[in-house]
């Protein structure tokens, strides 16, 4: 007896609703509970990844040749980092990074399994979502100083992330997601999305965030058949 296509759709959504959801908790807890680059928060950050990945791969589903190449890519270079304790001059820096990128796998590998689950607009608004809550953690930090002490030693924006190149670079990237919101799903909360983010990139004071930051702008107005839109959002 085979179901209605109204209940098998539905079946997909819940389906991929608990990939979606851990991936979004995952991402949270790296956001706000990373601690810049301090490796106690890697072992069970890193552990909720590496499950989340294996529950992933337990139900896979097709890919593509450019996210098979790239998590192929990143796997290898998690082996290199581990074969090179047999020469490396510091063998504990190099279990370290062995470390950090099987981390970096498993957050690539979550990444790519749940992007072939949800819809394009499903995954924007989640990432909007996040963005939105760290920008505005961020924001608010500066504000009240009670919320994150370490301003008085040195004022660069950088909360929840500890880094304001960090912060700087997921700015950066956000752009792309704020622009897809405003320009091709016409909603304001893109508009003040891109907004908040240009503000915390340039409390940042990071040339290099900046820089790429101008980098996507600039691609995407090249690259979007909606130029005269993207331009008006972007001024």
């Amino acid at each position: 007896m085979l179901a209605s296509r109204p209940v098998r759709a539905a079946g997909e959504r819940v389906g991929g609703l608990w990939p979606a959801a851990g991936a979004a908790g995952l991402c949270f807890c790296a956001f706000f509970f990373g601690a810049g680059d301090s490796p106690a928060p890697l072992v069970w950050i890193g552990a909720i990844a590496l499950v989340l990945a294996a529950l992933l791969l337990a139900e896979p589903v097709a890919l593509d040749r450019p996210a098979v190449l790239f998590l192929c890519g990143l796997a290898g270079l998690a082996v290199v980092c581990g074969v090179s304790l047999i020469w490396s001059l510091s063998p504990d820096s190099s279990w370290t990074y062995t470390n950090r990128t099987l981390v970096y796998l498993a957050f690539a590998i979550a990444g790519v399994l749940v992007g072939a689950r949800v819809t394009r607009a499903g995954t924007a608004l989640a990432a909007a979502a996040l963005l939105g809550l760290v920008v505005g953690w961020a924001l608010l930090a500066k504000c009240i100083p009670s919320l994150y002490t370490d301003y008085g030693r040195l004022a660069r924006l950088r909360a929840p992330l500890d880094y304001w190149n960090e912060l700087a670079l997921l700015c950066a990237a956000g752009l792309g997601v704020a622009l897809l919101l405003a320009v091709v799903r016409r909603r304001l909360e893109g508009v003040v999305l891109l907004y908040a983010l240009v503000v915390t990139l340039l409390l940042t004071y990071s040339r290099f965030g900046v820089l790429l930051a101008g980098a996507v702008a600039f691609a995407w107005v090249v690259l979007d058949m909606r130029r005269v839109e993207s331009i008006i959002v972007l001024a």
